[in-house]
């Protein structure tokens, strides 16, 4: 069941939680293998090339060629974005990548679109007046107006 990996040619490109970007794993330990009847990936410690970051556990998708987890987890607080982003849209962007690193991927579609209704009403700065002046008509947003 086990595909081959080669640690020299292998994708070991992460998200390094203290640089705040996408880097390739240096190895540090040889692949281990925890075979089940579910996964056979290789598992590896690996550091960040930038800095003298912290360590991080690797488990690698040998089928598909890639990083598939990376432990610990990145941080997902509203204060890691954009200060310019509104608090309510900020905090359930944190969430919605929680949902994601968690696989729960239906939370995580929620929280994405919730996140999008928080913007569209930030954008119409008070409905009632915006019902107001355009009459009885319903107001209709696309994704361009945003």
């Amino acid at each position: 069941m086990r595909n081959e990996f080669d640690i020299k040619t292998a994708n070991l490109s992460f998200y390094c939680r203290k640089c705040r970007q996408t880097v390739r794993g240096i190895p540090l330990t040889d692949p281990q293998f925890h075979i089940s009847s579910y996964s056979d990936d290789p598992w590896l410690i690996c550091r960040c090339p930038t800095r003298y970051c912290e360590l991080s556990f690797v488990i690698y998708d040998t089928l598909n060629d890639h990083v598939c987890r990376v432990y610990p987890l990145p941080d997902f607080e509203a204060d890691n974005y954009h200060e310019a982003i509104p608090e309510k849209v900020r905090e359930d962007l944190a969430e919605a990548e929680r949902c994601m690193h968690t696989n729960a991927y239906k939370g995580a579609v929620t929280m994405f679109r919730r996140a999008l209704q928080n913007i569209v009403l930030n954008k119409i700065e008070d409905p009632g007046l915006a019902k107001k002046n355009h009459g009885n008509r319903l107001m209709s947003f696309s994704i361009k107006d945003i």
